[in-house]
């Protein structure tokens, strides 16, 4: 093979496999006709300078060939188009490999980036057999002048033709080896300059490091100081707190004293406040028994004038009159102990009280008149057994409906409070046999020696009522109201034994 058509299929790929258009008719190489050829090619290179607008240059290889141009590129407002051929890379000659192609134009753009230069790239337009318009690099009649041609010596021509041949041969051994030397030149020079540029970015990339190792280097001595400083404080805040600590202490033991005090202020003010709660109970109680005066009082005064009109004779007169004084008597003290009451009432617990005298005074009259009418009046009565408290919603119903009856129909009624009267409520269920509330009962007698007869339940007494037989059943019974007792606003009726 000779050297340069070698170098020619290198320059223009498409001469390979053409060697018979490069020999003459005795099959030897036309070393002039390669060399005109090469330097002909040669002279059709031209260098393109792209400015840095980008990343990609907008050229698209299939090998060295330029395919297409992306319109509005780089590549296009320089002037380039297809069909053209790619020859150095930044004076390096260009690889056959279209991904080596690509890298070497990135590598290229981005030390021209770096370095704020240009990009010189090498191409070649297509050659007349690469365009299709002659089969061969030449037209016909070329012939390329032939500098320093030797003269042809007839004699010896056997033996100057083989030395011609070996000359030959030896000349076209020299110039492949060149040619390989220069190819092998060129590649090592590629490789070269890729190693070059690779070190420079590894350099770069070790001084970035070293940067970052120093702006480590001086963060670290910052966490340090910090660190110092926050050591100092944190010692600092450790005695603040120790100093909090003991202050706390002492303010805790000031405080539990404090707290002995107020449970002391808080257990003489709670027994202040029971005994202003009795005082307040008593005068509650003095002011319910003048109520109840007042009611006894103005039944009795009912009955001596239901006794005057049927009074006959001096004598009864003259009792009358007696009974009409106490009765006057009576009122005068009712009065008194209503007032007296009802001011202790609205004035605070430590107001003063009622005197004990008047207070005797109006029970020993109201017994008087207990036993002035036990001894006039009948001895049956309906009691009722109801409960004050922890009642439920049918059993307050059926006890107020007991209460409206018997106060509509007029009958004297005892209530006693099954809750507040052990007693009593034991001896009236033992009699009924029942533990429910409300129940019925007809008391006969008084006192302890009193004897009780079951009627029966709420719902049996308001059925008596519906089929009018409980006038039958409470015949005998008095027509008038017992005496009544106000406990903490509740009306509660309860019954004495004594």
């Amino acid at each position: 093979m000779n050297a340069y058509f070698t170098h020619i299929c290198m320059m223009v790929p498409s001469e390979r496999g053409k060697a018979a258009d490069w020999k003459t008719s005795t099959g030897a190489w036309d070393v002039m006709k390669l060399k005109t050829y090469i330097q002909t090619v040669k002279e059709s290179h031209f260098d393109v300078q792209f400015p840095l607008e980008g990343k990609d240059l907008g050229l698209v290889f299939n090998g060295r060939k330029v395919i297409k141009v992306h319109a509005g590129s780089v590549a296009a407002r320089c002037g380039l188009k297809a069909d053209m051929y790619l020859v150095k890379i930044r004076g390096t000659s260009a690889p056959s490999s279209t991904a080596t192609i690509n890298a070497m134009i990135r590598l290229a753009i981005k030390q021209a980036s770096r370095r704020n230069s240009v990009i010189v790239l090498t191409f070649r337009p297509l050659t007349a057999r690469e365009k299709g318009e002659s089969q061969t690099p030449f037209p016909e009649n070329f012939r390329p002048e032939l500098e320093n041609q030797p003269t042809k010596n007839t004699t010896n021509a056997p033996e100057t033709s083989k030395l011609q041949k070996e000359i030959e041969r030896l000349r076209t051994k020299l110039q492949t080896e060149e040619v390989m030397r220069a190819n092998e030149n060129q590649q090592a020079e590629i490789w070269k300059k890729m190693m070059t540029s690779q070190v420079e970015e590894l350099e770069q990339a070790g001084d970035k490091a070293k940067a970052e190792v120093e702006l480590l280097k001086t963060k670290m001595s910052r966490a340090e100081m910090n660190l110092k400083s926050s050591r100092e404080e944190a010692s600092w805040l450790r005695e603040q707190l120790a100093d909090s600590k003991s202050e706390l202490r002492s303010e805790k033991e000031k405080l539990s004293k404090q707290t002995v005090e107020l449970k002391f202020e808080n257990q003489r003010l709670n027994e202040a406040l029971k005994e202003k709660d009795s005082k307040i109970d008593e005068v509650t109680g003095m002011f319910e028994t003048g109520q109840s005066l007042m009611r006894t009082a103005t039944r009795k005064i009912e009955l001596l004038e239901a006794k005057l009109k049927k009074a006959e004779g001096s004598e009864l007169k003259a009792a009358l009159e007696r009974k009409d004084h106490e009765i006057n008597n009576l009122r005068a003290q009712v009065k008194e102990l209503v007032s007296l009451t009802s001011s202790s009432a609205s004035k605070s617990t430590s107001s003063a009280v009622p005197s004990n005298n008047v207070v005797v005074e109006s029970k020993a009259s109201l017994q008087s008149l207990q036993s002035e009418e036990e001894d006039d009046a009948s001895i049956h009565g309906v009691v009722l057994l109801l409960v004050s408290y922890c009642a439920g919603i049918r059993e307050k119903s059926q006890q107020d409906r007991l209460r409206h009856l018997f106060a509509a129909l007029e009958y004297k009624t005892l209530e006693v409070d099954g809750a507040m009267n052990p007693k009593i409520r034991r001896k009236l269920t033992s009699k009924s046999g029942l533990t429910t509330y409300p129940q019925v009962f007809v008391q006969s007698g008084k006192g302890e020696s009193a004897a009780y007869l079951f009627v029966g339940s709420a719902e049996k007494v308001f059925e008596m009522n519906e089929h009018g037989r409980i006038h039958v059943i409470f015949k005998g019974c008095e027509r008038q109201l017992l005496l009544s007792r106000t406990t903490n606003g509740a009306q509660d009726t309860r019954y004495d034994s004594s």
